[in-house]
């Protein structure tokens, strides 16, 4: 993933994603410089919980707003050991938290997505991946291609299911040893998957929402290099058009005078 630094305009990969006092910062591995990558508010999304979110809205508060009522109540009278820091942070758990709030699944029985867990009571495609539920049954299990290693990834794979087996199977250090993994060997998508299928079968996990927050961090941070590679592809692709553009109008503009003085030439010699 690459980046322009505004301040030594030097084209290459971010050497950091972190949290600063007015946004995401992708700091420049050539001079350091730190560049903000502005994410928006995240105020709004906070608001909403994963039962709104992925299906129809509940009365019952969520995992999301269970949590963040637990940690209010924790923290009222804690110290800010930063006020500088403050906002950068809590911009940044806002954008975490939104994330959290969308790959929640939305508790309720019924039959679910085979691809992404969510509920598909009577629909022909999932709302939220968009999968063919007729097309999904013709797969024999184990046999879909969103459970398949990606390409080049047989090996690792292999690890996380080993890893997923052991997370499942109660060990209290399996299941962040599972989500490191998943970020370490860029199997984040597989990670998400797994632990939100076992969301809907222990919603109140903490180990779990753990895990996906990890995931969810990881997942956002390359959703944040992303944009800034655009914004940056985008604004080189801008810059070359201005100079071909400057090119050829340089070109015509000889032309055109070498056109004059041939014309002039002729002009003189008849006279």
């Amino acid at each position: 993933m690459e980046i322009r630094c505004e301040a030594c305009k030097e084209v290459g990969p971010a050497a950091e994603v972190r949290a600063g006092a007015e946004g995401m910062e992708l700091v420049c591995a050539s001079c350091g410089h730190a560049n903000l990558l502005k994410v928006g508010s995240a105020a709004e999304p906070l608001a909403e919980d994963a039962q709104s979110r992925d299906g129809d809205a509940s009365s019952a508060p969520g995992p999301i707003a269970r949590a963040a009522a637990e940690r209010a109540s924790t923290t009222a009278s804690a110290p800010r050991t930063s006020a500088s820091a403050a906002p950068g942070a809590s911009l940044a758990e806002g954008v975490v938290e939104a994330a959290m709030a969308r790959l929640i699944p939305v508790p309720g029985a019924g039959p679910r997505c085979p691809k992404c867990a969510h509920l598909v009571d009577g629909a022909d495609h999932c709302e939220r991946c968009g999968l063919s539920l007729a097309e999904a049954h013709r797969y024999e299990p184990g046999q879909a291609p969103w459970e398949a290693a990606p390409a080049g990834k047989d090996d690792a794979f292999l690890r996380l299911n080993a890893a997923w087996a052991r997370a499942e199977d109660g060990d209290a250090q399996a299941m962040q040893r599972f989500a490191r993994l998943a970020v370490e060997e860029g199997l984040v998508e597989a990670g998400i998957r797994r632990v939100r299928f076992y969301l809907v079968e222990h919603p109140d996990d903490a180990r779990a929402l753990e895990a996906l927050r990890r995931l969810a961090t990881a997942l956002q941070a390359r959703v944040t290099i992303a944009a800034s590679q655009a914004a940056a592809s985008a604004e080189s692709f801008g810059k070359d058009v201005r100079r071909l553009r400057g090119l050829l109008m340089t070109i015509t503009l000889a032309l055109c005078s070498l056109i004059l003085l041939l014309l002039s030439a002729v002009f003189w010699d008849k006279c």
